[in-house]
Order: C-alpha cells, then structure tokens, then sequence
C-alpha cells in the first residue's frame, strides 16, 4: 500500500512527506489528495485544498515556473481546479463534490497521457 501524505487541520488539508520522485508518483498523490477532498465534501464538509503546498506536481515544478508540468498551464488554468476553490468560497459542499470528481477525472487522463508517453 503507497503512504498518504495528506491529513486535515483546521478544515484545511495539510501535505506531509518527500518531494514525489517523478511525475507519475507525482499525479498518482494529486489523485489521493482529490480523493480526500471528494469524500470530505460528499459527506457535506468544506476543506479548503492546501493550494500549491499540497499539489505535487506544483512541489516539482512550482520552482520553475511550472515548465516541465504535464498540465502544461501556468497556474492550472483550464482545470476543475477553479471551480474546486470557487465552490469553497461558495460554501457549497455539492458544488466542491463534482469539481472534486471532475478534477480526479482530469488528473487520471493525464496519467494515462504521461504513461504512454513514457512517464
């Protein structure tokens, strides 16, 4: 079983642990991290998403301006991401919920994508 790096404080989630060692173990810890977020607001409880300090991609690739990032957009503009933190500033929990499966849909295409390409 992978370790989870991710616990909840103060409705915020909090990252712990190493740097991810590639862009899969990358995408694959930004899936349990959407997970947790999904499940929290699908039981009705808002949980703020950490921002950059839990995104492992943004911890790879953040100190470079995000080049070299399989999302290949500054800031992750054009994913669910956005509607995640909108619906947090809403304080709609169905709302965070769909932008939550939303993004673990993105993410679990772009992993296939970085697979294929030869990680």
């Amino acid at each position: 079983m992978k370790p989870t790096y991710f616990y909840i404080s103060n409705d915020e989630l909090v990252r712990v642990g190493p740097k991810p060692k590639s862009v899969i173990e990358a995408i694959e810890q930004a899936i349990v991290k959407w997970s947790i977020l999904k499940d929290r607001s699908s039981e009705g409880e808002l949980v703020h998403d950490g921002g950059v300090d839990t995104c492992c991609l943004c911890i790879m690739f953040r100190n470079r301006a995000c080049r070299g990032c399989p999302i290949g957009s500054p800031g992750c503009d054009g994913t669910p991401y956005y509607d995640y933190r909108v619906a947090i500033r809403h304080c709609d929990a169905g709302l965070a919920s769909l932008a939550a499966i939303a993004e673990i849909r993105f993410l679990n295409r772009l992993l296939k994508k970085v697979v294929a390409n030869g990680g």
